[in-house]
């Protein structure tokens, strides 16, 4: 088998191949349509901010008050969990905030290596 071969069966394998070329032969319009959707759910499932140093360090040194806000929270929708509470909270806090200042702020703390 020639690496050609090789390398057009395991796209062939792996890319579902005849439902990709079946979309594109249906009209560019569909396939358009259908690659927006799902750079958006890719936008949606990998957000590189959430992931941040600056976030983490916004979480350490703002704990306090996240979990104050946590309790708030909680207190005008008991149903809500502390995991659920907190995240809320945090994403708010976080959005209300400086980012620039925490990335900032992070970029000259090391990685934590245990985290």
């Amino acid at each position: 088998m020639s690496l050609a071969t090789a390398r057009e069966t395991i796209v062939r394998k792996f890319t579902n191949y005849r439902n990709k070329h079946k979309d594109e032969d249906e009209g560019s319009a569909r396939h358009q349509e259908t690659m927006e959707k799902m750079e958006a759910s890719a936008a949606v499932l990998v957000d590189f901010r959430s992931y941040s140093k600056g976030k983490r360090l916004f979480r350490k040194r703002m704990y306090d008050d996240i979990v104050a806000k946590r309790e708030l929270l909680q207190e005008q929708d008991p149903s809500l969990c502390q995991i659920a509470a907190f995240q809320k909270a945090l994403k708010s806090m976080w959005d209300n905030a400086d980012q620039d200042y925490w990335e900032t702020q992070a970029a000259g703390d090391p990685d934590d290596i245990y985290e």
